[in-house]
């Protein structure tokens, strides 16, 4: 079940006919709007692209790298409070 939100936002885009035509036989199919199809299809792509963006992978001495930086104590960093505060793309 989606999640209503509110539309508070505008993009517009510009693309062939042909796209739009097969973007549109798209939404007929899956029973949706054809804004709300292309909405839905962007979101998930974004979400796919953000998430492999916090997946990496590291050799032992990389990883034992990160782990010593981890460990270290915290400083404070008024720049990472302010990050800390913000939205995130997932909220």
């Amino acid at each position: 079940m989606a999640v209503s939100q509110t539309r508070d936002a505008r993009l517009e885009l510009r693309m062939s006919k042909d796209i739009k035509s097969m973007l549109q036989q798209a939404a007929d199919a899956m029973g949706k709007k054809l804004s709300e199809f292309v909405v839905d299809c962007a979101r998930h792509e974004a979400v796919e692209v953000m998430a492999d963006r916090r997946l990496f992978l590291l050799d032992d001495q990389q990883m034992a790298a990160f782990e010593a930086v981890l460990e270290r104590p915290v400083q404070s960093n008024a720049k990472l409070k302010k990050l800390m505060n913000e939205k995130t793309l997932f909220q």
